[in-house]
């Protein structure tokens, strides 16, 4: 489980990285020093499912509501 300090501490490197959280559900570390929230797709019965749009980091730190 991702804390909002770890995610706060998060810095940028050369290349993209993942922080894991749960469920499927991962911050993407950008080289510029963005941090987007992203989702797993998953594979149902040979058809993959279309994933949510990317959420910045910050709306989800102070509990926006985005959809």
């Amino acid at each position: 489980m991702l804390t909002d300090a770890k995610v706060r501490t998060a810095k940028p490197r050369p290349k993209s990285y993942k922080l894991v959280d749960a469920n499927r559900l991962f911050l993407m570390v950008t080289p510029n020093g963005g941090k987007l929230w992203r989702r797993e797709a998953c594979l149902v019965s040979w058809v993959r499912l279309p994933c949510p749009p990317s959420l910045p980091a910050h709306k989800y730190l102070k509990g926006e509501e985005t959809f």
